[in-house]
């Protein structure tokens, strides 16, 4: 299993962070590239739409959450994308193409198209979600990109989402334990859910801080561990059983010291390629990537480096266009 983990990372790097540049790099193939995702972004928002609204009012499943199971996902928007937090990650990503798309064709960005985004987001009713937007916050504290009206909608958006029946069972079920869990309880004896996968690696996590083994909580316990210590909990799970929340991976798998390089990884192609570009450019690249970059860390996908190898070759095609 270490090995395969080993072969998906260099595979996400090198396909979808790196080829596009090479195949993705003149104004024939981003016209084609913005055309299709126009095309993907007005079906999934009217299928996605129609399918929750005729959840909600009429109990009528339109599209159930695979092709291949049929399961009804309840009155949750997910679309085309199978699990809601699954489509959280796609409508987060539209959002960061679409304000490519605008810079590209350089017209005005459309706060209703925004807003519909948004709001499909936040029908979710994921926890993953609000992750994501509590991730988002504190992104754009640190990097000082935050404006008074951005930060109360994000903060009406993550006080509203808190409220939600479905993610207040998980408050439950996720934060009493790992309060238990920083009190030394063994995490055995209490039912978690689907967030076990999550508490875990946590749990093995805060009891080597605790026992002073440093090198793993900066440099972490290697690709696979978090599934290994996982199969070892769960009893008769032996298979794949990797962290639902990609942070918690990242920070068991790779450390602190490595999840810092990954975040920085992602943000210094923008600061390299808009030096000398406009400061308002400039923050909108910025916001689309932290936007990417949070629900990455909310849920396990390769979307950032997808979202990655996009920007960057978009930012490489804009800086030869300037130079020509």
């Amino acid at each position: 299993r270490v090995i395969f983990e080993h072969i998906i990372l260099i595979f996400n790097i090198f396909y979808f962070a790196i080829l596009p540049r090479h195949l993705i790099n003149t104004k024939i193939d981003f016209d084609y590239l913005f055309k299709i995702f126009k095309i993907f972004l007005i079906v999934s928002l009217f299928f996605g739409y129609a399918d929750f609204l005729l959840s909600k009012f009429g109990s009528i499943d339109l599209i159930g959450r695979h092709i291949r199971d049929n399961v009804n996902v309840g009155q949750r928007f997910h679309g085309l994308a199978g699990e809601p937090r699954q489509a959280g990650v796609q409508l987060l990503f539209f959002i960061s193409m679409y304000i490519l798309n605008c810079i590209y064709f350089k017209i005005k960005i459309n706060k209703w198209i925004i807003f519909l985004l948004g709001l499909a987001s936040i029908l979710t009713l994921s926890t993953s979600m609000l992750f994501a937007y509590i991730f988002l916050l504190i992104f754009l504290i640190i990097f000082r990109k935050i404006e008074f009206k951005l930060l109360l909608i994000l903060i009406v958006i993550i006080f509203f989402m808190s409220g939600f029946d479905r993610i207040q069972q998980y408050y439950d079920i996720y934060a009493i334990p790992f309060l238990n869990l920083l009190n030394g309880e063994d995490l055995q004896s209490v039912n978690l859910n689907i967030l076990s996968r999550d508490l875990f690696p946590l749990s093995y996590l805060w009891e080597q801080f605790r026992n002073y083994e440093f090198l793993p909580v900066f440099l972490g316990n290697g690709l696979g561990s978090a599934s290994a210590v996982n199969n070892l909990n769960l009893d008769g799970y032996f298979t794949t059983a990797n962290p639902n929340i990609q942070s918690i991976r990242l920070l068991f798998e790779h450390g602190l010291l490595s999840t810092i390089i990954f975040i920085a990884s992602m943000i210094w192609p923008i600061k390299y390629y808009t030096r000398n570009t406009d400061k308002k450019l400039k923050n909108l690249y910025l916001f689309s990537m932290l936007l990417v970059l949070s629900v990455t860390l909310a849920v396990r996908s390769p979307i950032s480096f997808i979202y990655l190898g996009v920007l960057t070759s978009f930012l490489n095609f804009n800086e030869k266009q300037i130079k020509h």
